[in-house]
């Protein structure tokens, strides 16, 4: 009996502890993460290598004000955009992950697809569609094409197999 209660005794310890780690994970959690904030003004960004950090423009200048959306494209990253319409602020980057360097390696653009075989207008002929029955007999006229080559290549076959032909080749040996 005494065992019985020491080892509830001891599930008991088991049991508190692990609620004061579950509530320790929790606590971990509802503190928030603090870092740089998300967006900082635009002046921030200046220094003596860019005269302009960012380049400013709208999407349109015929549109209504209203409708407008403001674009900043980066000089310092670039393929770094970001686009504001109204209370909207998005964020977008293409690049490579460079930044900016008046020495950058250009990246050389491949030449231009060069044409094979130039065509010239001669190359190309109009005519008129057949009809299904011009159609049907151009598909008879070379089914009988076919037919009279593979007839003319079995009358040959035949002439070397025949009896006559063989007996003459074993008289000449």
């Amino acid at each position: 009996l005494l065992r019985m209660e020491e080892m509830g005794e001891e599930e008991d310890d088991l049991d508190q502890e692990e609620e004061e780690e579950e509530d320790m994970e929790g606590e971990e959690f509802s503190v928030p993460e603090e870092g740089p904030p998300i967006l900082h003004p635009c002046s921030n960004d200046l220094s003596d290598q860019f005269t302009m950090p960012w380049v400013t423009r709208f999407t349109s200048k015929y549109t209504n004000r209203n409708e407008r959306i403001l674009i900043l494209q980066s000089n310092v990253w670039p393929g770094a955009y970001t686009f504001t319409f109204e209370k909207l602020c998005e964020s977008i980057y293409v690049g490579w992950g460079h930044k900016y360097v008046a020495r950058n390696m250009v990246l050389k653009h491949l030449p231009p697809v060069l044409e094979e075989y130039p065509h010239g207008e001669e190359d190309f002929i109009e005519t008129t569609d057949p009809t299904p029955e011009e159609e049907e007999a151009y598909r008879l006229s070379l089914i009988k094409k076919v037919k009279k080559v593979n007839e003319e290549h079995l009358d040959e076959y035949d002439d070397e197999l025949s009896p006559e032909t063989n007996t003459e080749d074993e008289d000449e040996a």
